[in-house]
């Protein structure tokens, strides 16, 4: 863990200070990247939020079968040994 004690200015209007460790900053963080979330949201037509979600949907299964065929061929040599 890094000790810090300095003042952080963002362009979101918020102002960070850290004195404690890298789990405040992080955790504060994370906040603003869901502000940043639902304003995309907000910007986008419906339209458009339903082609991210698809393409979102599609990556998700992708990773999913990818990590299935690997889980699947560790079995296989585990059992071939």
């Amino acid at each position: 863990m890094y000790q810090h004690s300095y003042c952080v200015a963002l362009a979101l209007r918020c102002t960070i200070y850290t004195m404690a460790n890298d789990d405040l900053v992080s955790k504060i963080m994370s906040q603003m990247g869901r502000r940043g979330g639902q304003a995309r949201a907000k910007a986008l037509t419906a339209k458009q939020r339903r082609e991210s979600a698809i393409k979102a949907s599609k990556a998700a299964a992708k990773a999913r079968t990818l990590k299935a065929k690997e889980r699947k061929a560790a079995r296989s040599e585990k059992f071939s040994k």
